[in-house]
């Protein structure tokens, strides 16, 4: 499945994308997201997790790929892991695609997605207490913070998506 937005072509993962997937999780951008991952196992295994969701679910993260330059400018998309009531719109970008909005675009094209051709109800995104760069993305997306807590030690921020995407 891919979508397509003005700057933007969202697909899911391929092995070419491992070289960046695999910088971006061993640093300290995936801070606030579970890492940085130390060892290549760790990494390789949330690739294949993130690659295979798409199996289980029928929807995952896509790839976001700039149009004018092939690169790989992070990741957005929808998951669902099974400790979880309700799909989770999440996002990471790499260091070089951060303040040009591609984040919004990818995330509204994401959720319109989800909205639309999947029929999800309740969406909500989980944001580290920490990232308030991430914290006003949601809010910028309509997000509505609801609830905030603690998880394996990480204070958080629940935002729920309203039901239609601004």
């Amino acid at each position: 499945m891919r979508l397509d937005t003005q700057r933007m072509t969202l697909r899911p993962h391929d092995l070419a994308d491992y070289p960046v997937f695999r910088a971006f999780w061993m640093s300290d951008r995936a801070c606030h997201i579970g890492g940085p991952l130390r060892h290549d196992h760790e990494v390789w295994r949330q690739f294949a997790a993130e690659r295979g969701h798409w199996a289980l679910r029928g929807f995952g993260l896509w790839t976001l790929v700039g149009k004018a330059t092939g690169a790989v400018l992070g990741w957005v998309g929808l998951q669902q892991p099974a400790h979880y009531d309700c799909p989770e719109l999440a996002w990471h970008l790499t260091a070089g695609a951060e303040g040009q909005g591609l984040a919004t675009e990818a995330a509204r094209a994401a959720l319109a997605h989800g909205r639309g051709a999947l029929g999800m109800g309740r969406v909500i995104s989980y944001v580290a207490d920490a990232n308030a760069r991430s914290q006003r993305l949601a809010e910028r997306l309509g997000a509505v913070l609801v609830e905030r807590g603690n998880s394996l030690g990480t204070p958080y921020a629940l935002f729920d998506h309203p039901q239609v995407a601004p």
